[in-house]
């Protein structure tokens, strides 16, 4: 398994969890690349849905966007202080056909549902890079990475949450053309304090394996690696961080 230095950011859903990672996320890159802006890594925003009423209350957006696209909304945002000519936004919903992905790519995805997370993965597991996938509910919060390398393994997360792979049509969870917010909210509630806990969580994993990347030799690997975190969650009933080991141990307990 190899990190790479990403060339470009794809943030696939731009509603809840992504208003609060985005401006952050994108003030770090500027200081990260303040002496190379020409060269700053690209920022796409990627969503189909539009800011509505219902989502102020647990999404960071002010009420002047209502109407607006979330992508573009976020991307107006962002260029205001990350080179404008880095940054761009696409109003589709993320399918394999987008072809956005590439080998130098890192995916966030904050969709809610699952048709989209499943379709994030098999284009990394096709095309390379990586992805960093948050949710959340109403008081929890959850983030993982999967890397192209991972395919088939004990951390390829289609393994250890099975439920990515079920496409139940007319499931808000698993829906091809958006989220439903009405029956997604009712199902599965969330709030912005849970949301703010899921940006954070992927920040925690983008810092460990792309800003703090382990220093480690080839004779350490195999005693290492077990020990590195694939995923960060909180809620009600503690927070932690989930090993290779741990993620071994879960599908030997679930099969």
């Amino acid at each position: 398994m190899k990190t790479f230095k990403p060339r470009k950011y794809l943030i696939v859903g731009c509603g809840g969890v992504a208003s609060y990672f985005a401006y952050p996320f994108a003030k770090y890159l500027k200081h990260s690349n303040s002496d190379k802006y020409a060269t700053a890594p690209k920022i796409v925003f990627m969503d189909g849905d539009t800011l509505e009423h219902k989502n102020l209350a647990r999404q960071n957006f002010q009420d002047s966007g209502v109407g607006a696209s979330k992508a573009e909304i976020l991307a107006i945002d962002t260029k205001k202080f990350y080179p404008s000519d880095r940054v761009s936004h696409n109003i589709n919903y993320f399918t394999p056909a987008n072809g956005l992905v590439d080998s130098n790519t890192l995916v966030f995805c904050f969709c809610d549902n699952h048709l989209a997370r499943k379709h994030v993965i098999e284009e990394v597991s096709e095309s390379g890079g990586a992805v960093i996938i948050a949710a959340n509910s109403e008081f929890s919060a959850q983030a993982y990475i999967y890397f192209q390398d991972w395919e088939g393994k004990t951390q390829d997360p289609t393994l250890r949450y099975e439920e990515i792979l079920t496409d139940n049509t007319g499931s808000p969870l698993s829906h091809a053309y958006g989220c439903q917010s009405d029956v997604v909210l009712d199902n599965s509630p969330q709030t912005s304090m849970a949301n703010h806990i899921a940006a954070s969580l992927a920040m925690n994993l983008y810092n460990f394996w792309f800003v703090e990347v382990p220093k480690m030799s080839k004779e350490d690997i195999d005693s290492l690696w077990k020990k590195f975190p694939i995923e960060f969650f909180m809620g009600p009933s503690g927070a932690g961080r989930l090993t290779t080991e741990d993620a071994a141990l879960m599908l030997q307990n679930k099969h």
